[in-house]
């Protein structure tokens, strides 16, 4: 029996506020608020002197200000970033790049550690912000104990005050700290009507998703890759304990899935259902990235450059009427619009405007960074399985241990083979990464993927966004193969690729990396998770599309262990 979809989310909590609040402008002495304002994600930090810390309207602007007119702003819809305090001390971020770095008076610091966009900022008397671990976690202290804090990966907001007072914003993704459901925290010298003062926590109906619930299973994942990795985080949201096997680093570079994008589109032509499938994979990916991203413009993980679809004339009008039937919106475009990209003679096109590119490296990293702050999340890189016992979801490893669940979940991609007796055909498939020439580079970052393309209508290409390469390949090049090593003739197949008429003049392109990536199908098509015994299942054949799907995939293996976790309970 395969797992098969349902309605899920990523979302963990979300906060009900009145609308039309703002911050108080106070001068008391060690006065800290967490206030959220009409419209969107804030949160005002009032502390001595009138300084302030506001996050502003519906995007993420925030305002930091400290002591003697020093400044820390992020302001408006981009990530710029300006932090300026006393004695000459700056710290700055324009444009696209998600990095601060600021140092403040009497020898506090602000440091932006490890990969992702943190801000963090010290004030005076020793009272430190901090980038905790390696992910967008940020920090804020004010004086006399009183501290802000945005704790774990998501975009949850606590402000801790003093005398243990808490308050959580809980707008999008993620839940921080340990608040009962539904509970209302009230900060010093707030009364318990005000906005400043309260933050309601609430669940959207569900079970509670920060993962505090207790009763849940002990899951076993075994694989870091794409499915692995969205599979324990959707497990770890809906109240499991997670402990994630891999047999080396997460992420592992070498994982079928870690590489630099991956194309997400909704339009299968000809098939309806297919098109809105395809079509709510867009929503599970955009809340994936608010929740790995923290909200923050310009670090999405999701980049909606657009889809274009090559197809013989006579097939747009089909493609019309699927997408319209679907709700999906296409525009009907020439392949004269893109003279970089190499068409078959005399096809037509389509666009999917909302369709785009995964930023697929990343987008692991991030998932990874925020399985390792979670207190229900534990990876263990280094462990090689070798061997499941599916009567009793026992994981045995290469140095002799065994690890013990409630339940196994291998998602090793075409790796998982080796573990459970499920037959699947391996495929290989020959991928070239290519720079366009300096003159290029900003028309390949405008232009969308891909793909029905080169001389044959079988390749495709991803651009280079988001300082991506270009990644160019065929499905004339992808073979059937028995393992998953051994030599292959990579100079051969990037030739082939490279002879398919992808890209007009491509000899003007510096080839920087030849790649090939495996992946395994099976004879009944099925993609998701299948039970292979009765505490064990397993994502053996996810097939080429198994990154884009693998959100699918963890909705619909959380939906079985549902019932499993009751019965447990």
């Amino acid at each position: 029996m395969s797992a098969g979809t349902r309605q899920g989310g990523w979302s963990s909590a979300t906060a009900d506020v009145p609308p039309g609040a703002g911050p108080r402008p106070d001068s008391e002495r060690a006065r800290a608020a967490a206030a959220v304002l009409a419209g969107g994600p804030a949160v005002a930090g009032v502390a001595r002197d009138g300084a302030a810390a506001v996050l502003l309207g519906e995007g993420p602007a925030v305002a930091g200000a400290v002591r003697d007119g020093a400044a820390a702003m992020l302001l408006g819809g981009g990530p710029a970033v300006a932090g300026v305090a006393r004695d000459g001390a700056a710290a700055v971020q324009l444009g696209g790049g998600p990095a601060v770095t600021g140092v403040v008076r009497d020898g506090a610091a602000a440091m932006l550690l490890g990969e992702g966009p943190a801000v963090a900022g010290a004030v005076r008397d020793g009272a430190a912000a901090m980038l905790l671990g390696e992910g967008p976690a940020v920090a804020g202290a004010v004086r006399d104990g009183a501290a802000a804090m945005l704790l774990g990966e998501g975009p949850a907001v606590a402000g801790v005050a003093r005398d243990g007072a808490a308050a959580l914003l809980l707008e999008g993704s993620a839940a921080a700290g340990a608040v009962p459901d539904g509970a209302e925290v009230v900060l010093p010298g707030a009364s318990s009507g005000s906005v400043a003062g309260r933050v309601a926590v609430a669940t959207g109906g569900r079970p509670s998703t920060g993962g505090t619930r207790r009763g849940g299973l002990r899951v076993v994942v075994v694989g870091g890759g794409i499915s692995g990795l969205l599979t324990a985080i959707r497990c770890v949201l809906d109240g499991h304990r997670v402990v994630l096997l891999e047999r080396g680093p997460v992420p592992h570079p070498g994982a079928t899935s870690f590489d630099q994008h991956r194309a997400l589109r909704a339009l299968v032509v000809g098939d309806t259902p297919a098109t809105r499938q395809a079509a709510e994979l867009h929503r599970r990916w955009r809340e994936l990235d608010a929740l790995l991203c923290d909200h923050l413009p310009g670090a999405g993980l999701y980049r909606r450059v657009g889809v274009l679809q090559a197809m013989p004339p006579g097939q747009v009008p089909a493609a019309v009427a699927t997408a319209s039937a679907a709700g999906v919106p296409i525009r009907i475009v020439h392949p004269s619009a893109y003279p970089l990209v190499g068409f078959p003679r005399g096809s037509g096109a389509v666009l999917e405007p909302h369709a785009g590119t995964l930023l697929a490296d990343r987008m692991l990293h991030a998932a990874a960074r925020w399985l390792r702050h979670h207190p229900d999340a534990e990876l263990r890189p280094g462990r090689e399985a070798v061997g499941i016992d599916s009567d009793r979801a026992r994981v045995r490893l290469a140095d002799g241990t065994t690890v013990t669940g409630d339940v196994v979940l291998v998602a090793a991609g075409p790796w998982t083979g080796a573990l459970v007796d499920r037959p699947v055909a391996l495929h290989r498939q020959t991928m070239v990464y290519l720079r366009p020439p300096a003159a290029l580079a900003h028309a390949w970052a405008a232009t969308p993927t891909v793909g029905g393309i080169g001389a044959d209508g079988r390749a495709w290409l991803l651009p280079s966004v988001a300082g991506t390469l270009l990644k160019v390949s065929t499905d004339a090049v992808r073979r059937q193969v028995t393992t998953l090593s051994g030599p292959d003739d990579d100079a051969g197949w990037a030739a082939r690729v490279l002879a398919a008429g992808v890209v007009s003049d491509v000899d003007g392109y510096d080839v920087v990396r030849v790649k090939h990536c495996h992946y395994a199908t099976a004879d009944d098509g099925d993609t998701g998770f299948v039970r292979v015994g009765p505490a064990v299942w397993a994502r053996p054949a996810s097939g080429g599309d198994g990154f884009r799907t693998a959100p699918l995939a963890a909705d619909a293996m959380v939906a079985e262990l549902a019932g499993q976790a009751t019965a447990v309970v």
